[in-house]
């Protein structure tokens, strides 16, 4: 959605002089009002109702109440059930009580939105079962002091202040609450509804935390889609400290007509600066949003119902829902569930949707098969060590050989943990023309390893002694089983273990490591062949399968990239050092091995390696120096450190000093600085 509202606007006389900009009107209301909603129904981006009405009956709310995690807090309740308006709940002390700002009794605001950026990282992607919300009813004087009561909540992501589009990317089906006739003037209302999940209904959250959130107060429906009200507005409230709501908000009075005008107030538009001077400061919309809080997200139960072949929500898969699809192909309008329309499942709508659309209602099963559970936001993407897209990884030379390092990211949204990352490889390496067998996981089960397969893909796995669990680095583990690590799987079965570095992660929203619903992959390999001596030819061809799978629907596959690597050559002699030392000591956070070597003539080599030092970019040369006390530094590491992978990331530093003979035995002093963090070395050469 991008502002425009499928509803009914009625005629009506244009608030303009009422402006939310001079902040004339803004005044105080006390007196809330407790209100159930009669019934609920699910309403579409464009305002259309899509799903029947749900009868909560004159008791009110569901009895459940299953959330209590806050997501979003413009409210402030007090923490009971149902919550009430108050000040100590979210630590915003005014000492207003229970009051809350409005714009007066004669003040009409009938579509406002707003953003959102939630509080905690727990919220992000999940789904909103439970929501708190404040409005004034009111003038209603065609109504004889008393109208019908509607109001439309959705949620979307993205936000831009004062510019088209405001909520952008995805703008999510929403809950139409309806509160029968209510009687107008009388202090303010507020809902608290416990429990959408009882009739499959949510609001869907950011899937990065932030996003916008837009509502409609409406005082019926025509045609099936709401009415703009004649009277009402949103109470308004400020966010916690550790939630967000920026100063500019959008209100439909300037003019009134479904239609907000992305501009500045100041220049004529709808967009509006909430900044008053006031107790809580910037003020806005006052709704809070709950999320799960120790239970499985509704969507885990309630996404089954989620058809993308029932593309207007009704529930039944029929010539009705050509219309909506062409719409959605043609851009006039928007699906009114996240899966609607998508139906081959490749995360867009779009011409490759039509035949298995047609298939479906036809008589196929493609209408009738289970939702995708999976949603990729950025896709699969393999790079460089200069972060540099590629399908052909570079060589680069290590002692003994060469390795082709790559990295591989992609991003996922709401049920993050559904998604998981899967390589798979194929190829052969030889040694002086002579096959040699690389070794995988053993994926038979009958107790050895694999081998590598030159004409078939199998997943791209290898032993790692690092693992070992019983701490006698050999093969196998305590219980007997082969220790060997995948890529991508966020819970390997038994025998396996998964690597959670930056050789293969999942993060959340802030770069922490999330291995189980972290919405971020990051990962990296360095495939190659080293160790050989001197004169020794070599050569390795392999092609990868890099995908991005469904393991909630039995790891069907959402995405797929390919790319290959080869590489050849004659390893180099090694030179032998005369002397040589190395000590493995810590510097601030970082395990650090420091190798001094000294050759025939009088110099000394000193290589400082620095395990999983690298971030998202390559580490800087500036980041690390090295010093030895009364030596003189003839060379230094330049532009980025070196690097190795296997399983994790080191980085390599090379300085040369001079090193007179009388210096031989003598104990050094050597200085390491990396990031800030200094350590002596004391060696005895």
């Amino acid at each position: 959605m991008s502002g425009k509202l499928m509803v009914k606007s009625m005629a009506c006389c244009c608030l303009a002089s009422m402006a939310v900009a001079d902040g004339g009107a803004l005044q105080l209301l006390g007196n809330g009002k407790f209100m159930s909603p009669k019934s609920v129904a699910r309403i579409a981006p464009n305002g259309q109702i899509t799903s029947p009405w749900y009868n909560l009956g004159d008791g009110g709310v569901a009895q459940t109440v299953c959330q209590s995690l806050l997501c979003f807090d413009a409210f402030e309740p007090d923490g009971l059930v149902p919550g009430f308006p108050n000040e100590c709940y979210a630590s915003i002390n005014c000492g207003l009580g229970s009051a809350r700002w409005f714009f007066g009794t004669a003040y009409n605001n009938s579509f406002c939105a707003n953003d959102m950026t939630m509080g905690c990282d727990d919220c992000d992607g999940t789904v909103s079962e439970r929501i708190q919300y404040a409005w004034f009813w009111g003038p209603c004087p065609l109504q004889g002091g008393i109208a019908p009561c509607l109001i439309a909540v959705w949620t979307a992501e993205d936000w831009l202040d004062c510019a088209a589009p405001a909520y952008s990317g995805s703008t999510y089906s929403g809950v139409l609450y309806n509160f029968g006739s209510i009687t107008c003037n009388t202090g303010y209302y507020f809902t608290d509804v416990t429990d959408l999940c009882d009739f499959g209904l949510f609001h869907q959250l950011p899937a990065d935390g932030s996003g916008a959130y837009l509502i409609v107060l409406s005082n019926g429906t025509s045609g099936g889609f709401i009415v703009l009200s004649e009277n009402g507005q949103p109470m308004l409230w400020g966010t916690k400290s550790v939630d967000f709501q920026g100063p500019k908000q959008y209100d439909d009075d300037n003019p009134k007509d479904a239609v907000h005008n992305f501009a500045d107030s100041t220049l004529g538009g709808e967009c509006y600066d909430y900044t008053f001077g006031v107790c809580p400061d910037p003020l806005g919309a006052c709704i809070t949003l709950y999320g799960a809080a120790g239970r499985v997200p509704c969507t885990e139960s309630c996404s089954a119902t989620c058809n993308p072949c029932d593309t207007n929500c009704d529930g039944s898969v029929n010539g009705f829902d050509v219309d909506p699809l062409v719409a959605q192909l043609t851009g006039s309008g928007s699906g009114c569930s996240p899966c609607a329309g998508d139906v081959n499942g490749d995360g867009s709508v779009n011409g490759f949707d039509v035949e298995p659309f047609v298939q479906g209602l036809t008589g196929g099963t493609t209408c009738t098969a289970g939702a995708p559970k999976c949603e990729i936001k950025t896709s699969l993407e393999i790079k460089d060590v200069a972060g540099t897209p590629t399908t052909q990884p570079a060589c680069s030379a290590i002692t003994g050989g060469q390795s082709a390092p790559f990295f591989m990211s992609a991003e996922f949204k709401n049920l993050c943990e559904c998604c998981e990352y899967r390589q798979f490889v194929k190829g052969k390496f030889t040694v002086n023309g002579a096959a040699a067998t690389h070794f995988l996981c053993d994926y038979d089960g009958n107790g050895t390893l694999d081998a590598l397969s030159e004409s078939a893909f199998l997943e791209d796995g290898a032993f790692d002694k690092d693992l070992d669990q019983d701490g006698t680095h050999d093969d196998f583990d305590s219980d007997g089983t082969i220790e060997c690590v995948q890529y991508g799987h966020r819970n390997p079965g038994a025998g396996y273990e998964y690597a959670d570095g930056l050789a293969d992660t999942y993060k959340d929203g802030t770069g922490a490591s999330d291995r189980a619903k972290g919405c971020v992959y990051e990962g990296g390999d360095a495939p190659g062949i080293g160790g050989l001596t001197g004169g020794t030819t070599y050569s390795f061809a392999l092609d990868f399968k890099g995908q991005i799978v469904d393991h909630c629907n039995g790891d069907d596959v959402r995405e797929e990239k390919t790319w290959s690597v080869s590489c050849s050559g004659t390893a180099l002699p090694v030179r032998q050092p005369t002397q040589q030392a190395v000590i493995l000591s810590r510097i601030g956070s970082y395990t650090t091995a420091v190798r001094v070597v000294s050759w025939d003539e009088p110099t000394l080599t000193v290589v400082v390696s620095i395990a999983n030092a690298r971030g998202k970019e390559p580490v800087p040369a500036g980041d690390l120096d090295v010093t030895i006390e009364g030596l003189e530094r003839i060379g230094a590491q330049t532009g980025n450190l070196d690097e190795t992978w296997l399983m994790g990331c080191t980085v390599h530093g090379s300085y040369e000093f001079t090193f007179p003979p009388e210096m031989i035995g003598q104990r050094l002093r050597v200085v390491v600085t990396f990031r800030g963090d200094s350590k002596v070395f004391e060696i005895d050469m």
